[in-house]
């Protein structure tokens, strides 16, 4: 409305401007559109925004029970409305735009205005606000890998160091929701050097449990013997945000890993061990152990002696009564040696793990008629050996080539 003034010896002097008056229960004019709440900013990075980002719809002329409702201009099939939500006491509404939202709107411009709900009808609509969501870049390294928990170090994958199946996990993402459909693929080199995939999974559509505990997936030792041994495999990882958005699948961040299925093989000859004699408290550092004497006294021999091939070349010669602690470099499922005696006495060993838990105890098996014998501790389900005591009885003996299997 507005107002003419006129005087009666001058006629029009002028015209006021116009003023807006809204009556209870009419249209109101002049909505604001609704605008992004800081920190979120337009262009949206949508994964810079792990809690989703807020919109907000303010109308200062906001009456009591009025309510609003955020409306996304042209949505996606199948996408429900946003609530009506009364004003607060600000005369505002803030509406979140979850993760899971944004995600699946990603790399696409989007339209948001509001109406306005007054006397449980729509008493007036904004006009529209545009938002450009940046499309998530395939390999962003804010998005998970995929993991293998039996290759702790995400580099290697022996197959020695672990017993029964793997497993394949990926930790929830930004935007994970149960409208994303998954693909997890295993790509390698089979035993004849070919291309060989192993799908995972496919076309898995993310379950309610899986949006809060992310995905667990097994890798069974079967499929994995179908690789060949030392050679790289990658596990790939795809989410498509939502079936009904037309969107491309997000690529994230690819596993690669080797793959080692040969049991890891060391061994111990004592050829670049110096001739000494080792007291008790002191030890010698070889390439893939260490040898420390305990009580009685060893001597790390070059004499020949007529024990091969049990005792060859340079070897450990053990007083009677000597103990000995073999420190391995590396922990060993199984270790063999060859041992011999003067007297065809037994002597003990007693294998220890990292923590020094005890883990096995045996003795000598009986020599043979030139006194000579191989001494074989197998392997202890679930257990590796780290150091072993060897106890020398009233009989030296002599102590050389050892393997051992990892």
């Amino acid at each position: 409305a507005n107002y003419e003034l006129h005087r009666l010896t001058v006629g029009l002097v002028g015209i006021s401007n116009t003023a807006t008056a809204t009556v209870t229960g009419t249209a109101p004019v002049d909505l604001e559109p609704p605008t992004l709440v800081a920190p979120a900013v337009d262009p949206i990075d949508v994964l810079a925004y792990p809690d989703g980002v807020t919109v907000r719809i303010e109308y200062l002329g906001a009456l009591k029970g009025d309510r609003a409702r955020l409306v996304e201009v042209n949505p996606p099939a199948g996408s429900p409305q946003f609530p009506l939500v009364e004003f607060n006491s600000n005369k505002r509404v803030n509406t979140v735009l979850s993760p899971a939202f944004l995600s699946a709107r990603h790399g696409k411009v989007i339209e948001f205005r509001w109406n306005l709900n007054r006397n449980g009808e729509q008493a007036g609509k904004s006009d529209a606000t545009r938002v450009t969501l940046l499309k998530i870049a395939d390999g962003d390294e804010r998005l998970p890998s995929p993991k293998i928990p039996q290759a702790p170090d995400d580099k290697v994958l022996d197959l020695n160091s672990f017993q029964g199946n793997a497993e394949v996990t990926v930790r929830p993402w930004t935007g994970i929701s149960t409208e994303n459909i998954v693909q997890l693929t295993l790509s390698g080199k089979d035993n004849n050097n070919n291309d060989h995939t192993i799908p995972i999974l496919t076309n898995h559509k993310i379950t309610d449990p899986e949006t809060t505990s992310g995905i667990k997936e097994t890798l069974t030792r079967e499929q994995l013997s179908t690789l060949k041994h030392d050679t790289e495999f990658k596990v790939s990882f795809e989410a498509l945000p939502s079936a009904t958005n037309n969107l491309t699948p997000i690529a994230f961040p690819t596993l690669t890993l080797k793959l080692l299925k040969n049991p890891l093989v060391t061994s111990e000859d004592f050829e670049t061990a110096r001739e000494q004699y080792i007291q008790p408290g002191h030890e010698e550092k070889l390439p893939s152990m260490t040898v420390k004497v305990v009580a009685g006294l060893l001597h790390i021999s070059h004499l020949s002696t007529r024990y091969a091939p049990h005792i060859s070349g340079v070897h450990l010669f053990t007083h009677p009564n000597t103990t000995i602690r073999i420190t391995l470099n590396h922990p060993a499922k199984s270790i063999r040696f060859g041992t011999a005696s003067w007297y065809n006495i037994p002597s003990s060993y007693k294998c220890y793990d990292e923590n020094l838990q005890p883990i096995k105890t045996q003795s000598t098996p009986p020599y043979d008629e030139q006194r000579r014998v191989w001494v074989n501790i197998t392997e202890t389900p679930n257990k590796e050996i780290k150091f072993i005591d060897i106890i020398i009885g009233a009989s030296a003996s002599y102590l050389d080539n050892f393997t051992m299997i990892h």
